[in-house]
């Protein structure tokens, strides 16, 4: 496993403090704080691309609602 070190100002050290549990460490705070801040990244990009899966969706249906369905399908037509 891979370490390193993070300097970190006294004032941002001070507003982290009332935020640590009791007997947590500092550097398991950062740890929590780093994984959850790539887990909100991930789940807003998954939020992202399954809206916009969803509009192409909408477009789709919307399309095939406003097809004219009395009409016979022929081979030169998409299905």
């Amino acid at each position: 496993m891979s370490a390193t070190t993070i300097k970190l100002e006294a004032e941002i050290l001070e507003q982290i403090k009332p935020f640590l549990e009791k007997k947590q460490s500092l550097s398991a705070f950062v740890r929590e704080s780093i994984r959850n801040e790539i887990k909100r990244k991930k789940m807003t990009k998954a939020a992202i691309m399954y809206t916009e899966i969803m509009i192409e969706e909408t477009d789709e249906m919307n399309e095939w609602e406003s097809s004219d369905l009395s009409k016979p399908v022929t081979n030169d037509e998409p299905r």
